[in-house]
Order: structure tokens, then sequence, then C-alpha cells
């Protein structure tokens, strides 16, 4: 599969002029990722918890990927997408991360 550049986006809010926290997500680290977009629905199994995705990014595990949040976005393509669970060590062997998608609307 081809990979493709995504970047994570982590979430610093920031107080608006009423002193209430808005999010604001600035860019976190960019990598490459096979990509797996669905076009309709699809239900994934994850830690025995079924949750709607979208898509499904694999990256290629590194030392910075113990940061990935489920609280962070995901760009990729012009698109956002918000992060589904807690990203996956495919096999457990810290090769490839599997971060679960939905695309922000």
């Amino acid at each position: 599969m081809i990979k493709k550049q995504i970047t994570f986006l982590k979430n610093f809010p920031v107080r608006d002029t009423k002193g209430i926290l808005k999010p604001t997500y600035v860019e976190f680290i960019t990598c490459y990722a096979e990509i797996q977009i669905n076009n309709g629905r699809e239900w994934y199994s994850a830690n025995k918890v079924n949750s709607e995705i979208q898509g499904v990014f694999v990256i290629v595990y590194r030392e910075w990927c113990k940061y990935i949040e489920a609280t962070m976005q995901v760009t990729y393509d012009g698109k956002t997408y918000k992060i589904i669970g807690s990203p996956i060590d495919k096999d457990g062997s810290k090769r490839e991360l599997i971060i679960a998608v939905q695309e922000v609307k």
C-alpha cells in the first residue's frame, strides 16, 4: 500500500475574551501512514469496545508515538479526523500503530 503524509494535531485550549476555554489545535508531528478510509460505515472492534469509524491510519512505530492521544486530531488530504479510542500497537512489538478515525464535520 502507498504511504501518504498525515499530520497529528494536539489541542492547546485558549481562553476567549469571556474566559471560556476554546479548543485550538496545533501541529504536533507529520509522518507517513497507510490510509484505509471507508466510503460507508464500518464497525471496528478494539479492546473489546465497538466504535463506529470511517477509517484507519497505520504508521510505523517511532519513539514519539507514545505521545499520541485519543484527544488529538489528524489531517489528511484536506480533511480533519478525530481519533477514536487509544491507538493500538498492532502486534505488541512496537512496529506498527493503528489509529482509528472519524471525520470531523
